[in-house]
């Protein structure tokens, strides 16, 4: 296997045609249709717009191929869309990527920016010496969507690669069919660096520009612009202080009041994906606010009207946002059009919901103080159980005198977890009010949508948890904080215009950076100073490639359930990533369908696990009947069992001789059987 430095390389060589050949593919079908509008833009405006709208374009393109099984309607559509544009305007496209390279402070911020973020991927599912590694939650999440991705690219709609024999329902996967059918026509790029290294540059470099281009077109201030991008990349919460005062150190601590920063936001790609497709919306709202023009009506429509399909919380945000801003405009401008944007864009949003979804269970689940309750007490976090001790007391107790302290301890843990989370952005407060106190946002659409969009994402993690696992509602607060964020850069700026001497100002500036980045730089030392969670080697790489090379794409392999105790056999991380937690990795590298993988995620898709799980458990039971097990083997269409050695005993070996099995491949990590004949 070539060198750790030689695969590098590789994928530095990789990321200029891939951003050459995203141009071709995202821009220019979003640039064809903003020409049309006729409207004068900046270079970076023309980018994102072009970009957000190139993605959805491309996704509706892929989407209707796959239903009509004409997927090569896709590549040849991009194609003639291509040979039309630069055909027609070559001289037009590209001076205005030139453009922007030309503006170095807005260059330099967002290709740093880019780095910071997308670092919380890039060095997961590299070839290392030793095999693949895999860091955070992405030996989990990277690979549960690899296999997303391959299940698109075989089939669409996809089936359900880690349950077999179940169609893909419950999750929002159009991120997922982007990359995927980027994958399927460029199938060149190898698909662990598509979606760990290439698509992350990409999209957090288009996070970055998205939010600068709102900004700057809402304020008419390029510095405020650039002042949203470091708010977008790099403020972080104020976790470091409570690690300070526990002596916990003083780098890190980004979760303590629960919500994840934006600069790890790339590790979540369907929210990635929202965070360029909300403001570029805002962006194009701006404009038809200014323009009301047939085309830029539709451009928002698209911009908005699949947010679903990436990310449930981007839709209830920009409705809510929407919904509250049309109402307000109805109102005091007799705007009718902008209620008939809502409508337009919630039946497109609903209607994707119930093409995804399947009998799934609530998403929202009324239980309000959850995250602040388990914020004081929980001892990775405030760890302050004397203040839920004396709520509880007081709460008990009763009067007056005990209704005021619980109020008072109830009002303590609130502002901590608001300004916790908010970091530095809080001083957007100043902006927020300033904008309130005028009524602006009583008139100014925008402004209106802002605000409601800032109190809804705020909200409903206040007071609902998520169906499935309960904690992922907190994702909410990553918009609360974005749009908060714009709100702190407007005031930021209006703080540095205030101050009129240079010294002072840097001064000012520098603190403030100071005391907005610890969480950040936590991150990136407490990933990577740390070893990786979980390995994938090179042993187990070439088991992989051999499951791949000998089974067709409608086998079915089983596999052993997780054991929750298997890492007890290593002495350190990282550990094999078959004893570090239930993923879909074998799914993830051999595009094939298991029996059972992933138990957790598919609990949240709401599939009947247990009666599956049971199952398995049973047949790897040495104690079961053979005949049952034949009958398992034989109802469930099983042709393939792939274990780790640690799993497999001399025992078992020889009940798989009986039930049919042929040893295929073996080496000293993984063993794969085949099902040779049924007796």
């Amino acid at each position: 296997m070539p060198s750790a430095y030689l695969n590098l390389i590789r994928v530095l060589a990789f990321l200029p045609a891939f951003l050459i050949l995203s141009i071709f593919i995202f821009y220019i079908p979003g640039w064809l249709l903003i020409k049309n509008s006729k409207k004068k833009l900046r270079a970076d405006e023309e980018i994102t717009l072009s970009f957000g709208l190139g993605f959805v374009i491309f996704l509706i393109v892929t989407i209707l191929a796959g239903l009509i099984k004409m997927r090569f309607i896709s590549p040849l559509s991009f194609l003639a869309i291509n040979l039309y544009v630069l055909t027609r305007f070559k001289d037009k496209i590209f001076p205005t990527f030139l453009n922007l390279f030309k503006q170095k402070i807005l260059m330099g911020l967002l290709i740093l920016g880019t780095l910071v973020e997308g670092f919380i991927n890039f060095p997961s599912g590299f070839p290392y010496q030793q095999g693949h590694l895999y860091w955070s939650s992405q030996g989990h999440d990277g690979l549960w969507h690899i296999a997303i991705i391959e299940a698109i690219k075989k089939n669409f709609p996809p089936d359900n690669l880690l349950f077999a024999g179940e169609k893909f329902y419950n999750y929002h996967y159009f991120a997922d069919i982007i990359e995927a059918e980027f994958s399927r026509i460029f199938s060149f790029f190898p698909i662990l660096d598509l979606h760990f290294r290439l698509f992350p540059f990409l999209i957090c470099f288009l996070i970055g520009l998205a939010s600068y281009s709102f900004l700057t077109t809402w304020q008419k201030n390029r510095k405020i612009g650039l002042l949203g991008v470091f708010f977008t990349y790099f403020i972080g919460s104020f976790g470091y202080l409570i690690l300070l005062i526990q002596g916990r150190g003083f780098w890190g601590g980004e979760t303590i009041f629960w919500a994840s920063q934006l600069n790890t936001i790339i590790g979540n790609p369907p929210h990635a994906f929202c965070f360029i497709l909300l403001p570029t919306f805002l962006l194009c709202l701006y404009h038809y606010l200014r323009k009301s023009s047939r085309i830029l009506f539709i451009l928002c429509f698209l911009l908005g009207g699949f947010l679903l399909g990436f990310k449930i919380s981007s839709a209830v945000v920009l409705l809510s946002g929407l919904g509250i801003g049309s109402l307000l405009a109805f109102i005091f401008q007799k705007r009718k059009d902008l209620i008939l944007l809502t409508i337009f864009t919630g039946v497109s949003n609903f209607l994707i919901f119930l093409t995804i979804t399947k009998g799934g269970e609530a998403f929202f689940i009324f239980e309000p103080w959850w995250f602040i309750r388990t914020m004081v007490v929980a001892p990775d976090r405030l760890n302050w159980i004397d203040l839920e001790l004396r709520r509880q007391f007081y709460l008990a107790r009763g009067g007056i005198r005990g209704l005021l302290r619980v109020i008072q301890f109830e009002t303590t843990a609130f502002l901590i977890f608001l300004v916790g989370n908010l970091g530095t952005r809080v001083i957007g407060f100043w902006g927020i009010g300033k904008n309130m106190l005028s009524k602006s946002f009583l008139r100014e659409p925008i402004t209106s949508f802002l605000l409601s969009a800032i109190a809804i994402s705020f909200l409903i993690p206040l007071f609902f948890l998520q169906g499935g696992v309960v904690s992922n509602i907190i994702q909410f607060m990553q918009y609360f904080l974005l749009f908060f964020g714009y709100f702190a850069a407007i005031t930021l700026y209006l703080i540095l215009k205030a101050i009129k001497s240079p010294v002072r100002k840097f001064l000012f500036l520098g603190l403030f950076v100071f005391f907005s980045i610890p969480t950040v730089i936590g991150n990136l030392t407490g990933f990577y100073g740390q070893p990786a969670l979980a390995i994938i080697s090179n042993a187990e790489m070439e088991g992989l490639s051999q499951l791949k090379l000998q089974t067709d794409n409608n086998d079915i392999i089983l596999t052993k359930p997780f054991n929750q105790y298997s890492y007890t056999l290593y002495e350190h991380q990282p550990w094999p990533i078959y004893a570090w937690d239930s993923t879909g990795y074998v799914s993830a590298y051999t595009s094939r369908q298991t029996f059972f993988t992933a138990e957790w995620m598919m609990r949240q898709l709401h599939l009947p696990t247990e009666d599956r799980l049971k199952e398995v458990e049973a047949f790897f039971n040495e104690g079961l009947p053979l005949e049952t097990k034949k009958e398992f083997i034989k109802d469930n269409q099983i042709t393939f069992l792939y274990l780790r050695n640690e799993e497999l005993d001399e025992g078992f070996s020889s009940i798989l001789i009986d039930l049919g099995f042929k040893e295929v491949f073996n080496n000293h990590e993984v063993t794969i059987f085949r099902v040779e004949n049924q007796i």
